[in-house]
């Protein structure tokens, strides 16, 4: 494709003025003059052809991508040309540009531009326009570039206050009841009892009471606690999803072991964190599968 800028239009239009001015003349002058345009118009669009040919562009993207939350897009230009560099470029992704002003032969400009994906699914980019001015700014010729990529974008995590205790992880708690531990989530402060190892002693506790007390952990903490997608009461889907999403990451991240129910199949959170989070961002989608 190619755009003729004003400088061009100008350009053009004096090259017709002299050509008209010559043939009505009859001045060889006039001829020498508007040859002399039309070669530059003609080394123009050799040289302007040349420029964007044998490129290769690619794109990496983030690891992880989040629904409305920008994210890194690297783009990597290499010029396959042995002896001609590439000048003034513009790439074009989505809505944003890169500007490469000089690719050498045989090397690769690297770059990056920060997309942000509006919805949580996939995310596709198809193609990257390439345009250049190069050599007098008379037209700006451009080339796409297949790209053809498509990623995962999760939710964007969204902190909620959630019971996220399911009828089964409440029942496993109350069969299971506490137990003292040396790690997890301190369920009560007890009075000390002989044979409880000292490591075990609550010291600001017992320093305000002034006797022995003991950190007491619960179980639950670490073996009954199952989300269950059906049983969080948010009407608004899209935050339900976005607060699932929050939970699952933050209990990842604290290292809580935990399960996590939607649609019949029973995830892991430790070890299926990517599963669980593709299964929220695809959930709902025509291309969920």
């Amino acid at each position: 494709m190619i755009k003729i800028t004003k400088a061009g239009w100008i350009y053009i239009g004096i090259t017709i003025f002299l050509g008209i001015a010559g043939v009505n003349t009859g001045n060889n002058l006039i001829y020498l003059m508007d040859a002399a345009l039309l070669s530059f118009m003609g080394i123009s669009g050799f040289f302007g052809k040349k420029n964007l040919s044998s490129l290769d562009l690619s794109v990496e993207f983030s690891d992880v991508i989040y629904a409305r939350t920008p994210f890194t897009v690297k783009i990597k230009l290499k010029n396959n040309k042995k002896y001609f560099p590439s000048f003034l470029l513009k790439a074009k992704i989505k809505d944003q540009t890169v500007i490469i002003p000089f690719v050498e032969p045989l090397k690769v400009y690297e770059n990056q531009v920060l997309l942000t994906a509006e919805e949580r699914g996939f995310f596709s980019l198809d193609e990257v326009s390439l345009c250049s001015p190069f050599p007098f700014n008379f037209f700006i010729r451009c080339i796409k570039i297949p790209i053809n990529t498509k990623v995962i974008v999760y939710p964007k995590p969204e902190k909620c206050h959630l019971k996220l205790y399911s009828k089964e992880g409440k029942r496993k708690e109350k069969e299971e009841g506490s137990y003292i531990s040396q790690s997890g989530e301190i369920h009560a402060v007890k009075d000390y009892s002989p044979g409880v190892p000292i490591k075990y002693i609550h010291w600001k506790a017992s320093a305000k009471t002034g006797d022995l007390k003991i950190k007491e952990f619960s179980k639950s903490y670490f073996k009954s606690r199952i989300i269950d997608f059906d049983e969080i009461d948010i009407p608004d889907i899209e935050k339900k999803i976005s607060c699932l999403t929050y939970a699952v990451l933050l209990f990842y991240k604290k290292r809580i072991s935990f399960k996590f129910k939607l649609k019949g199949k029973v995830f892991d959170g430790i070890t299926e964190k990517e599963k669980i989070l593709k299964t929220l961002a695809l959930y709902g989608k025509k291309d969920e599968n």
